[in-house]
Formats: structure tokens, sequence, C-alpha cells
């Protein structure tokens, strides 16, 4: 829960035990300080925007918690307002959402592997997602021997995600 001006008056325990915070420490401002470095200035910014302008608050955003290890969550706040339309309060909530990203990166390190993979064969491969038949992937040769638009584009994707994953 915030104030009508964003700073935060009241953490739930579960919060208070992610963040590894003292209440006290975490009111106000002090939750800043527990976010991570390269995404402060943008949480901030996106944050004083919110509050200013009275609108829903959506972002991601790495926060510090136990053992200073950092955890990604997705942080959503919406105005409480009076009868008036006036903004008097702000509910927040934040989820973990390390895992998914991840399963994320694990997906993409594993899609890299096989594009990696697949254009080493002398054949063209195209792979098509079950029923609609759509282009997902598609190796080196068979942009050379289709030259097919959809191909053309399946295959820039592919590298794209290549190029994306993290060794």
């Amino acid at each position: 829960m915030a104030t009508e001006g964003g700073a935060i008056d009241f953490l739930n325990r579960a919060c208070l035990e992610i963040s590894d915070c003292p209440s006290d420490e975490a009111v106000g401002w002090g939750w800043h300080s527990k976010v991570h470095p390269d995404d402060a200035e943008r949480v901030g910014k996106a944050w004083q925007a919110t509050v200013a302008e009275g609108t829903p608050y959506t972002i991601e955003m790495r926060l510090k918690g136990t053992h200073d290890q950092y955890r990604s969550f997705l942080t959503c706040a919406r105005p409480m307002r009076n009868d008036k339309g006036v903004v008097v309060r702000w509910l927040g909530t934040a989820f973990d959402i390390t895992r998914q990203k991840e399963f994320q990166q694990e997906l993409q390190n594993e899609r890299a592997l096989l594009v990696t993979a697949l254009d080493q064969l002398p054949v063209g491969v195209v792979v098509a997602s079950a029923p609609s038949g759509e282009l997902c992937l598609a190796n080196k040769k068979t942009t050379a021997v289709w030259r097919h638009p959809m191909c053309v584009a399946c295959c820039a994707r592919t590298r794209h995600a290549r190029r994306a994953a993290v060794p």
C-alpha cells in the first residue's frame, strides 16, 4: 500500500521476507534501494509518472532479497480513488517471476542450439506449428533453396533467436 503521493506505507510479511528488509527501512522510498542498479532509474521514473498521472502501473524489475541475490518481479499497482475520482491510495502487488525468466532463457538457449545444429545439415529443414502450419523455424539451406519470402522471414527470426540466446 502507498499514500496518494506514492510513498509506501505498508508491506505485508511476505514482501518484507522476500526483500529481506525491515519495514521501517522499506517504507517511504526505502524500497527503491532494493531495486537492481540497472533497473533503478527506469523503475523510479515510471513510478513517479504513474503517481503523477494516476494511471495503473505494471513493470518488471529485479529486487535484491535474501543473501543479496536479485530476483525478477512483475510489479503492478492501481490507484484507489475517492467519490470525486481523486487518488487517495495505491494498492500494489509483486509477483516473483524469476523461474519464468529462467525458463524463457533456457528455451531461447535450446532453440539457438537447435538452429545451430540444423544449419549444419546439407538439406533444407522447415519446422511448422501444428495445426496452423505456420513456419516457426527454417535453416539456412532452406532460404538458399526456396528463396520464398516466408522462409526468408522465418530464417531471419531464427537468426535473431540465435543472437538473443546467451551461451
